[in-house]
């Protein structure tokens, strides 16, 4: 699936949710467009991931998409805490020798949202939360690790601007910034048996830092 269709039906969607609320909602009180009481929210989104390091872009390309399934929960007037995961994987080629690869990203995040501005049902809103992350590199190389996995610290910022419908359908266009490293051994590893030995280069130390740019869709409770 590219990227190009993924956005243009993601679009396409959102306008058809847009014009069915808009529609259906036409003779409701305009009491139900004020600004959400305390409940769950659930939501499914879509990023356009743009990685900072220009190693990750040379190997994996600029083309990353990443899916997030979030679950939120309003504590205090204006306040939420969210709890989400997220998953990313692409293939991609190992420079300079050009071999196959693959990277799978699994971060599990807990946070806080504040929203500051409401108005008619839609709503702006800021936060911040950390994450454990999971990464997973499969390598076709005769120079680094098969398999390489790992677990690490890091954080994510939240800015965007949410729509709540009548019936509870949420539409979420938002900016996260993703805050991740992770540290790797920097020493060769060999091994040898009476047929046969190699050696192979330990990961050096990644940078996953990166914008994702997206759309959710959810469901107000």
């Amino acid at each position: 699936m590219s990227l190009n269709y993924l956005v243009k039906s993601c679009l396409f969607l959102c306008m058809s949710l847009i014009s069915f609320n808009l529609f259906g909602n036409f003779s409701e009180e305009t009491s139900c467009f004020s600004c959400p009481s305390q409940g769950w929210s659930t939501e499914f989104r879509v990023a356009y991931f743009i990685p900072k390091s220009k190693r990750l872009k040379k190997i994996y390309s600029k083309n990353l998409v990443d899916y997030q399934l979030e679950l939120s929960k309003e504590i205090y007037p204006n306040y939420s805490v969210w709890l989400d995961v997220d998953y990313l994987t692409k293939k991609g080629h190992s420079q300079p020798f050009h071999d196959s690869t693959r990277i799978c990203l699994v971060p599990i995040g807990l946070g806080l949202n504040y929203r500051f501005w409401c108005c008619n049902g839609w709503s702006a809103y800021a936060g911040a939360g950390a994450n454990y992350t999971y990464l997973n590199i499969h390598d076709h190389s005769d120079y680094v690790k098969e398999h390489t996995s790992k677990w690490d610290f890091g954080g994510t910022l939240k800015l965007g601007i949410k729509k709540v419908f009548c019936n509870g359908i949420t539409l979420d266009f938002f900016c996260d910034y993703f805050l991740q490293k992770f540290h790797f051994s920097k020493h060769s590893k060999c091994s040898s048996s009476e047929h046969y030995s190699s050696c192979y280069i330990e990961h050096t130390d990644l940078n996953a830092n990166g914008l994702k740019v997206g759309i959710g869709i959810g469901y107000f409770f």
